[in-house]
Protein backbone atom coordinates (compact mmCIF):
# COMPACT_ATOMS: atom_id res chain seq x y z
CA UNK A 1 0.00 0.00 0.00
CA UNK A 2 1.30 3.48 -0.81
CA UNK A 3 1.99 5.80 2.03
CA UNK A 4 -0.25 9.03 1.39
CA UNK A 5 0.95 11.42 3.66
CA UNK A 6 -2.34 12.37 4.60
CA UNK A 7 -2.34 14.72 7.85
CA UNK A 8 -5.18 15.77 10.56
CA UNK A 9 -6.27 18.72 10.68
CA UNK A 10 -4.77 21.10 13.18
CA UNK A 11 -7.04 24.50 12.93
CA UNK A 12 -4.35 26.67 11.97
CA UNK A 13 -2.95 27.34 8.67
CA UNK A 14 0.26 26.26 7.11
CA UNK A 15 0.58 27.56 4.07
CA UNK A 16 0.79 25.82 0.66
CA UNK A 17 -0.13 22.48 2.35
CA UNK A 18 -2.98 24.65 4.42
CA UNK A 19 -6.23 22.68 5.91
CA UNK A 20 -8.71 24.75 7.42
CA UNK A 21 -10.96 24.03 10.30
CA UNK A 22 -13.83 25.35 12.00
CA UNK A 23 -12.67 27.91 15.35
CA UNK A 24 -14.75 25.23 17.57
CA UNK A 25 -12.78 23.61 19.25
CA UNK A 26 -14.86 20.61 20.09
CA UNK A 27 -15.95 20.25 16.35
CA UNK A 28 -11.97 20.12 15.53
CA UNK A 29 -11.05 17.59 18.46
CA UNK A 30 -13.82 15.17 16.77
CA UNK A 31 -12.90 15.50 13.33
CA UNK A 32 -8.92 15.14 14.89
CA UNK A 33 -10.09 11.95 16.79
CA UNK A 34 -11.63 10.44 13.45
CA UNK A 35 -9.10 10.88 11.14
CA UNK A 36 -6.65 9.25 13.72
CA UNK A 37 -8.40 5.90 13.21
CA UNK A 38 -7.34 5.25 9.51
CA UNK A 39 -5.11 8.55 8.92
CA UNK A 40 -3.57 6.21 5.73
CA UNK A 41 -6.72 7.02 4.01
CA UNK A 42 -8.09 10.47 4.94
CA UNK A 43 -7.37 13.06 2.47
CA UNK A 44 -6.68 16.83 3.88
CA UNK A 45 -9.97 18.21 4.36
CA UNK A 46 -11.28 22.28 4.85
CA UNK A 47 -13.58 23.26 6.42
CA UNK A 48 -16.39 25.32 4.34
CA UNK A 49 -19.36 27.57 5.46
CA UNK A 50 -21.70 27.91 2.45
CA UNK A 51 -23.56 30.80 2.43
CA UNK A 52 -27.57 29.91 1.83
CA UNK A 53 -29.34 30.49 -1.78
CA UNK A 54 -32.71 31.21 -2.66
CA UNK A 55 -33.24 27.80 -3.58
CA UNK A 56 -32.90 26.65 0.00
CA UNK A 57 -35.81 26.35 2.70
CA UNK A 58 -33.86 27.65 5.54
CA UNK A 59 -31.66 30.66 5.88
CA UNK A 60 -29.18 28.62 8.00
CA UNK A 61 -25.75 28.65 6.79
CA UNK A 62 -24.32 24.83 5.65
CA UNK A 63 -20.88 23.64 6.42
CA UNK A 64 -19.33 21.17 4.19
CA UNK A 65 -15.59 19.32 4.62
CA UNK A 66 -13.72 19.66 0.98
CA UNK A 67 -10.82 17.88 0.09
CA UNK A 68 -7.72 20.44 -0.06
CA UNK A 69 -6.70 19.23 -3.55
CA UNK A 70 -7.93 16.80 -6.40
CA UNK A 71 -7.66 12.98 -5.89
CA UNK A 72 -4.25 12.03 -6.91
CA UNK A 73 -2.76 9.19 -8.50
CA UNK A 74 -1.62 7.79 -5.35
CA UNK A 75 -4.53 7.83 -3.44
CA UNK A 76 -6.29 6.29 -6.93
CA UNK A 77 -3.51 3.49 -6.54
CA UNK A 78 -4.19 2.21 -2.77
CA UNK A 79 -8.02 2.10 -3.88
CA UNK A 80 -7.03 0.03 -7.04
CA UNK A 81 -4.69 -2.42 -4.94
CA UNK A 82 -7.41 -2.88 -2.52
CA UNK A 83 -9.79 -4.07 -4.95
CA UNK A 84 -11.81 -1.07 -4.26
CA UNK A 85 -11.36 0.39 -7.87
CA UNK A 86 -11.67 -1.45 -11.52
CA UNK A 87 -9.82 1.18 -13.48
CA UNK A 88 -5.88 1.88 -13.36
CA UNK A 89 -5.04 4.77 -15.27
CA UNK A 90 -1.82 4.59 -16.10
CA UNK A 91 0.93 7.76 -15.91
CA UNK A 92 2.48 9.70 -18.08
CA UNK A 93 6.10 10.45 -18.48
CA UNK A 94 5.69 13.65 -16.52
CA UNK A 95 3.72 12.29 -13.76
CA UNK A 96 4.07 11.13 -9.73
CA UNK A 97 1.59 9.44 -7.33
CA UNK A 98 1.34 13.41 -6.14
CA UNK A 99 -0.34 14.56 -9.72
CA UNK A 100 -3.64 14.30 -9.96
CA UNK A 101 -5.48 11.78 -11.18
CA UNK A 102 -6.92 11.98 -14.77
CA UNK A 103 -8.45 9.11 -17.03
CA UNK A 104 -11.43 8.51 -14.76
CA UNK A 105 -14.82 8.08 -15.53
CA UNK A 106 -18.16 9.27 -13.56
CA UNK A 107 -18.18 5.81 -12.78
CA UNK A 108 -14.93 5.39 -12.24
CA UNK A 109 -15.60 7.76 -9.51
CA UNK A 110 -18.26 5.86 -8.24
CA UNK A 111 -16.21 2.97 -7.21
CA UNK A 112 -13.52 5.29 -5.57
CA UNK A 113 -16.20 7.13 -3.46
CA UNK A 114 -17.62 3.96 -2.63
CA UNK A 115 -14.01 2.76 -1.35
CA UNK A 116 -13.13 5.52 0.54
CA UNK A 117 -16.52 5.99 2.30
CA UNK A 118 -16.00 2.56 3.47
CA UNK A 119 -12.25 2.61 4.52
CA UNK A 120 -12.87 5.66 6.38
CA UNK A 121 -16.44 5.36 7.76
CA UNK A 122 -17.36 8.95 6.39
CA UNK A 123 -19.90 9.58 3.07
CA UNK A 124 -17.91 11.23 0.35
CA UNK A 125 -19.13 12.56 -2.63
CA UNK A 126 -18.49 14.52 -5.15
CA UNK A 127 -19.61 18.62 -4.41
CA UNK A 128 -22.37 19.92 -5.97
CA UNK A 129 -21.80 22.69 -8.94
CA UNK A 130 -23.31 24.98 -6.97
CA UNK A 131 -21.09 24.38 -3.84
CA UNK A 132 -18.12 24.00 -6.24
CA UNK A 133 -19.23 27.89 -7.62
CA UNK A 134 -19.12 28.98 -3.86
CA UNK A 135 -15.44 27.62 -2.75
CA UNK A 136 -13.76 28.30 -6.05
CA UNK A 137 -15.21 32.42 -6.17
CA UNK A 138 -12.42 34.01 -5.58
CA UNK A 139 -10.15 32.32 -8.22
CA UNK A 140 -12.87 31.71 -10.81
CA UNK A 141 -14.46 34.23 -12.62
CA UNK A 142 -18.19 33.98 -13.41
CA UNK A 143 -19.08 32.16 -16.65
CA UNK A 144 -19.67 35.22 -19.44
CA UNK A 145 -22.64 35.12 -20.86
CA UNK A 146 -22.08 35.55 -24.83
CA UNK A 147 -25.26 35.47 -26.56
CA UNK A 148 -28.68 36.14 -25.26
CA UNK A 149 -30.57 33.50 -27.46
CA UNK A 150 -30.16 29.74 -26.15
CA UNK A 151 -30.11 28.99 -30.01
CA UNK A 152 -26.57 30.15 -29.85
CA UNK A 153 -25.71 28.11 -27.15
CA UNK A 154 -23.42 25.90 -29.26
CA UNK A 155 -21.72 29.11 -29.88
CA UNK A 156 -20.72 29.92 -26.30
CA UNK A 157 -19.31 26.47 -26.04
CA UNK A 158 -17.26 26.66 -29.19
CA UNK A 159 -15.70 29.97 -27.46
CA UNK A 160 -14.96 28.19 -24.67
CA UNK A 161 -13.30 25.17 -26.35
CA UNK A 162 -10.82 27.93 -28.18
CA UNK A 163 -9.95 29.06 -24.36
CA UNK A 164 -8.77 26.11 -23.30
CA UNK A 165 -4.97 25.56 -22.06
CA UNK A 166 -2.95 24.57 -25.11
CA UNK A 167 -1.05 21.77 -22.57
CA UNK A 168 -2.72 18.69 -21.21
CA UNK A 169 -0.37 17.81 -19.17
CA UNK A 170 -0.85 18.44 -15.28
CA UNK A 171 1.01 19.13 -12.51
CA UNK A 172 2.13 18.18 -8.78
CA UNK A 173 -0.45 19.00 -6.29
CA UNK A 174 -0.61 22.44 -5.52
CA UNK A 175 0.83 23.85 -8.48
CA UNK A 176 -1.51 25.75 -9.71
CA UNK A 177 -1.29 27.98 -6.39
CA UNK A 178 -4.44 27.87 -2.76
CA UNK A 179 -7.08 29.79 -2.45
CA UNK A 180 -8.92 32.00 0.35
CA UNK A 181 -10.25 28.65 1.75
CA UNK A 182 -6.81 26.57 1.63
CA UNK A 183 -7.93 25.05 -1.37
CA UNK A 184 -5.78 23.92 -4.20
CA UNK A 185 -5.75 23.68 -7.91
CA UNK A 186 -9.16 25.38 -8.38
CA UNK A 187 -7.86 27.26 -11.68
CA UNK A 188 -5.48 24.45 -13.06
CA UNK A 189 -4.25 21.08 -13.40
CA UNK A 190 -7.78 19.23 -14.56
CA UNK A 191 -11.65 19.61 -15.06
CA UNK A 192 -13.39 18.41 -11.71
CA UNK A 193 -16.73 16.35 -11.82
CA UNK A 194 -19.60 17.15 -10.05
CA UNK A 195 -22.85 15.59 -9.19
CA UNK A 196 -24.87 17.76 -10.76
CA UNK A 197 -26.86 17.23 -13.75
CA UNK A 198 -26.25 19.32 -17.40
CA UNK A 199 -28.26 22.22 -17.60
CA UNK A 200 -27.75 24.69 -19.79
CA UNK A 201 -29.41 27.61 -17.45
CA UNK A 202 -26.83 28.35 -15.20
CA UNK A 203 -28.54 30.69 -13.58
CA UNK A 204 -31.22 27.82 -11.82
CA UNK A 205 -28.20 27.36 -10.06
CA UNK A 206 -29.80 30.42 -7.54
CA UNK A 207 -33.30 29.15 -7.48
CA UNK A 208 -34.15 26.03 -7.92
CA UNK A 209 -32.53 22.43 -6.42
CA UNK A 210 -29.72 20.33 -8.36
CA UNK A 211 -30.98 17.74 -10.52
CA UNK A 212 -28.56 14.97 -9.30
CA UNK A 213 -29.93 11.75 -10.37
CA UNK A 214 -31.54 10.82 -14.10
CA UNK A 215 -29.05 12.98 -15.74
CA UNK A 216 -29.40 11.43 -18.89
CA UNK A 217 -26.04 10.68 -19.12
CA UNK A 218 -24.67 13.91 -18.92
CA UNK A 219 -22.63 15.48 -15.46
CA UNK A 220 -21.33 19.32 -15.29
CA UNK A 221 -17.70 19.84 -14.70
CA UNK A 222 -16.30 22.68 -12.86
CA UNK A 223 -12.81 24.15 -13.65
CA UNK A 224 -11.34 27.59 -15.29
CA UNK A 225 -14.70 27.18 -16.93
CA UNK A 226 -18.08 25.15 -16.89
CA UNK A 227 -18.22 22.57 -19.43
CA UNK A 228 -20.11 19.21 -18.93
CA UNK A 229 -19.56 15.55 -20.19
CA UNK A 230 -20.68 12.18 -20.51
CA UNK A 231 -20.18 9.82 -17.97
CA UNK A 232 -18.49 7.82 -20.13
CA UNK A 233 -19.01 3.70 -20.04
CA UNK A 234 -16.31 1.70 -21.25
CA UNK A 235 -18.47 -1.25 -22.03
CA UNK A 236 -19.44 -1.01 -25.82
CA UNK A 237 -21.92 -4.00 -25.36
CA UNK A 238 -24.19 -1.71 -22.69
CA UNK A 239 -22.40 1.80 -22.88
CA UNK A 240 -24.61 2.74 -26.18
CA UNK A 241 -23.87 6.78 -26.64
CA UNK A 242 -22.25 6.95 -23.42
CA UNK A 243 -18.85 4.94 -24.61
CA UNK A 244 -15.88 5.85 -24.28
CA UNK A 245 -12.60 6.88 -22.51
CA UNK A 246 -11.88 9.66 -20.34
CA UNK A 247 -10.44 12.29 -21.36
CA UNK A 248 -6.87 12.97 -19.24
CA UNK A 249 -7.58 16.60 -18.39
CA UNK A 250 -10.63 15.08 -16.15
CA UNK A 251 -9.86 14.69 -12.42
CA UNK A 252 -12.34 14.98 -9.32
CA UNK A 253 -12.54 16.52 -5.68
CA UNK A 254 -14.11 14.69 -2.83
CA UNK A 255 -16.27 16.49 -0.45
CA UNK A 256 -18.29 14.96 3.03
CA UNK A 257 -21.33 16.84 5.18
CA UNK A 258 -20.18 15.61 7.91
CA UNK A 259 -17.55 14.53 10.12
CA UNK A 260 -18.80 11.43 12.40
Amino acid sequence: MINLSFIALTGIVLGAGAVVVSQNAEKTARINAVLSESPQFHPKLVSIELEPTNSQQSNETKTIYVAYSEVTIGQWQSCYEDGGCDHNPKMRSNETIHHPVTKVSYFDVEQFLTWISAKTGQDFRLPLESEWNYFSSDVISPPKKLFDDPRLAWAAEYVTFLERPSTSKTKPIGGYGINKHGLVDLKGNVWEWTQTCWNSDYSTLETSEERITACGGVRIMQGEHRSYQSELIRDAKIGGCSVGSPPNNLGFRIVTDEIT
